[in-house]
């Protein structure tokens, strides 16, 4: 028989939560306002048991909390559309360079058939 005053075989009590625990605190981390150790810290629990939690109910990945970029103004666009259009011509002659460069210095081709030595 087992002596209560032992404890090597139970050092600290098992916590159990239940689902409704569980669930609210996956919701908390998926919000991303805070970090996963910062929730799991204040509910007295460690991340990685956060971290199970969220694999248990299928949630793997953090959403992304920014919100998507909104309309923009008509003369953003043309703006943009000019620098990217300068981009454009400005790689366009760096690849006309390359070639040419490419050509200059790679050895001629031999015309016809390899001359034989006697």
């Amino acid at each position: 028989m087992m002596d209560p005053k032992d404890n090597r075989s139970n050092p600290r009590l098992r916590r159990k939560f239940d689902d409704a625990y569980k669930r609210r605190a996956v919701e908390l981390s998926e919000l991303g306002d805070r970090t996963i150790a910062e929730i799991a810290r204040e509910l007295g629990v460690s991340a990685d048991m956060l971290y199970r939690w969220r694999i248990e109910y299928g949630v793997t990945s953090r959403r992304i909390t920014t919100p998507p970029p909104g309309p923009r103004s008509v003369s953003e666009v043309e703006r943009e559309n000019r620098e990217l259009r300068a981009k454009l011509a400005d790689m366009e002659v760096r690849e006309t360079i390359l070639k040419k460069s490419l050509g200059i210095l790679s050895p001629a081709p031999g015309s016809g058939m390899p001359k034989w030595k006697r």
